[in-house]
């Protein structure tokens, strides 16, 4: 049996990774950002967990509004992209693996 650890929350905007590298801004509102998200990093951090379950909104990515599931679990063993538009938010390159088992057994 499994232990939940921790439970986290965001926002969703496809410009967030660029205000979180974005060191140089001076605007308040990305410096609160840049701050918030470091201490969900800490928190995430300290729950030391064996396995991270993201809930994520990506649909439009993956579907077509003729063929929408009400949710889905993937279970690949390899998470990659960005996807091509999301490049000019500053989304870096990333291949992150996937715990296959715990995919399935969702």
């Amino acid at each position: 049996m499994a232990t939940l650890v921790g439970v986290f929350g965001t926002t969703h905007n496809p410009a967030t990774p660029h205000f979180l590298t974005d060191h140089a801004n001076p605007k308040p509102e990305v410096r609160e950002l840049q701050q918030q998200f470091a201490v969900s990093r800490e928190r995430l951090l300290a729950t030391r967990p064996d396995v991270v379950i993201a809930l994520g909104s990506d649909h439009m990515n993956q579907w077509s509004t003729d063929n929408m599931p009400a949710f889905l679990v993937g279970k690949g063993t390899l998470a990659q992209g960005p996807f091509r538009w999301e490049r000019e938010f500053g989304v870096p390159d990333y291949r992150v693996p996937v715990a296959h088992d715990v995919a399935v057994d969702l």
